[in-house]
């Protein structure tokens, strides 16, 4: 499984739910990544570990693909068995990482309003706070 550290939002449902689609067929890597309807900051990729191996073993020695570790699959999606999770929405431009001090400051100030600890919410809920701090 792969979840960057810059999501500290990140809806472990939707782990949850990569988990499970992944463990009930054969795909090489589960994503929710590819055609984005989820936020920033809301990515998942589960990925079969002997696909890893051999797609890295195929990876070009660069600091792109060391940073984007799953490149790979996606520039060569005829080698691979690959399922996109959907949301459904329309979620993919909403930032919910942190890349920028401002990113940062507003994931504070949508943590201060959480009434339980983050992990409990899902990401429709961390997007009703981030809208109500935005105002």
């Amino acid at each position: 499984m792969r979840v960057c550290g810059d999501s500290p939002l990140l809806d472990i449902n939707l782990i949850q739910k990569g988990i499970k689609c992944y463990n009930e067929n054969n795909f090489d890597i589960v994503t929710n990544t590819l055609n984005r309807s989820f936020p920033k900051g809301q990515s998942i990729e589960i990925v079969n570990a002997g696909s890893f191996i051999n797609a890295y073993a195929k990876i070009e020695t660069t600091l792109e693909y060391y940073e984007h570790v799953t490149k790979y699959f996606y520039k060569n999606p005829d080698e691979f068995k690959i399922h996109n999770i959907s949301s459904g929405e329309n979620a993919g431009n909403i930032q919910l990482s942190v890349d920028t001090v401002e990113d940062m400051n507003l994931i504070e100030k949508i943590i201060k309003q959480m009434k339980k600890p983050h992990w409990e919410y899902t990401w429709k809920e961390v997007l009703k706070i981030r809208e109500e701090v935005l105002k």
